[in-house]
């Protein structure tokens, strides 16, 4: 697996806002929630968010070369594609940056209640 030479970024880290921590939590439980019985190769897409912002909230950061070790085997044997990876990362990135104007057809991040 190869990231294009224009990919633009090659590190997300988790924001220091923990209201925004929180939505990304919210975000992952919303994803998690959606096809539940759907293989995840048939939805790959999914898979790729969740396994990526999962990351993302325990470890602090998603690097390029962990999606490499983490999804090369899955890649270049043919189950899963590359682009959907891609799609993956460029949307937990926008939502890290809070840049939801860069996205197409996305739902956003859920809003989450203040504690009191």
């Amino acid at each position: 697996m190869r990231f294009p030479k224009n990919f633009p970024f090659d590190r997300i880290d988790l924001p220091n806002d923990a209201d925004l921590v929180a939505r990304l939590r919210a975000k992952l439980e919303e994803y998690k929630g959606r096809d539940r019985y759907t293989a995840p190769e048939m939805n790959q897409d999914l898979f790729f968010k969740i396994k990526v912002l999962e990351h993302l909230l325990e470890a602090g950061n998603v690097t390029l070369d962990w999606c490499i070790d983490e999804f090369t085997q899955l890649i270049d044997h043919g189950v899963y594609q590359d682009h959907h990876l891609f799609n993956a990362l460029t949307v937990v990135n926008a939502y890290c940056e809070e840049d939801l104007g860069s996205l197409r057809n996305s739902t956003g991040l859920p809003q989450v209640a203040a504690h009191a």
